[in-house]
C-alpha cells in the first residue's frame, strides 16, 4: 500500500532529522496533536523538524489497522514505541503511544492529512 510506504518515509525523515522528505508528504491541511504543544500545522511541524525541536532517537510502529475509507481516504491505527531526542519531554526514555494517521488524496497524490498520538506509558 502506497500510504504505508509514505508513512515509512516520514518516520525515516524524523529519525534522520531531515524535514524535506516529510514536508513533501503533508497535505495542505495537515494537522497533528503533540504531547506538549497542542495542535500544530504541517508548516509548523516542518519547522520543528528543521530546527530539531522535534527529534527521535528511535521509532518502532506496529500497525493494527490500515484501510481505505472510500477512494481518497486511508486510515492507519496502531501502537508505537518512541525514544524522544535531547530537549524533548521524556528524552531518552521509551514512550509508548497509540496513534491514528489519516491520509487523503490531494490532486491525485496521497498526502498525510491528520495525526493523533497519545502517550500510554513512559518506561
Amino acid at each position: 500500500m502506497a500510504v504505508i510506504a509514505l508513512r515509512q518515509q516520514e518516520t525515516a525523515a524524523m529519525l534522520a532529522g531531515t524535514a524535506g522528505a516529510a514536508a513533501e508528504n503533508y497535505s495542505s491541511t495537515f494537522v497533528a496533536n503533540t504531547p506538549d504543544r497542542g495542535v500544530i500545522t504541517g508548516k509548523e511541524m516542518v519547522e520543528f523538524l528543521k530546527s530539531r525541536t522535534v527529534s527521535y532517537d528511535a521509532i518502532e510502529q506496529t500497525i493494527e489497522y490500515a484501510g481505505a475509507h472510500g477512494d481518497d481516504i486511508v486510515v492507519i491505527m496502531g501502537v508505537e514505541m518512541v525514544v524522544p531526542g535531547a530537549g524533548m519531554p521524556n528524552a531518552g526514555q521509551r514512550v509508548q503511544r497509540r496513534f491514528t494517521d489519516i491520509f487523503r488524496k490531494e490532486n491525485e497524490i496521497w498526502r498525510h492529512d491528520l495525526r493523533h498520538a497519545n502517550v500510554v506509558k513512559v518506561e
